[in-house]
């Protein structure tokens, strides 16, 4: 199998998770199969990007509410990574959508507990990702 999205889980505008190609590629290798990955976590993909933008990695922040993908990638590359708590992770770090910077410090002890289980760790933390 070729799984060119590596990431298990996202989020609806609903706010209800979905299952995306990671997770299938995840079942396939448990079931002895041989999956062949492209993208994040892959640093290669990030400074690619960044290569291709004309950009210095220090002038990028990669924004992203996967640990697994976004954060340990943009880490790998050497970005500022923007880690959006309220998203895939949000039953883990108790954060919920929310504007207020408050929410973020009221979460606090169930964040950092999680962040602790993790070697690669994010620049920067915030509750929710609005255009």
């Amino acid at each position: 199998m070729v799984c060119v999205n590596p990431d298990k889980v996202t989020v609806k505008s609903t706010g209800a998770l979905k299952y995306v190609p990671g997770q299938l590629a995840g079942r396939y290798e448990e079931l002895g199969g041989t999956v062949k990955y492209f993208g994040k976590p892959d640093p290669e993909g990030f400074c690619l990007c960044v290569d291709k933008l004309g950009l210095r990695p220090e002038d990028v922040a990669h924004v992203g509410d996967s640990l697994e993908h976004d954060v340990a990638g943009a880490v790998g590359a050497g970005l500022d990574v923007v880690f959006i708590a309220s998203g895939i992770h949000r039953a883990q770090t108790g954060c919920l959508h929310s504007d207020s910077p408050e929410a973020l410090q009221a979460q606090s002890e169930p964040l950092q507990a999680y962040l602790a289980k993790h070697t690669k760790l994010p620049t920067y933390i915030a509750t929710a990702f609005c255009v």
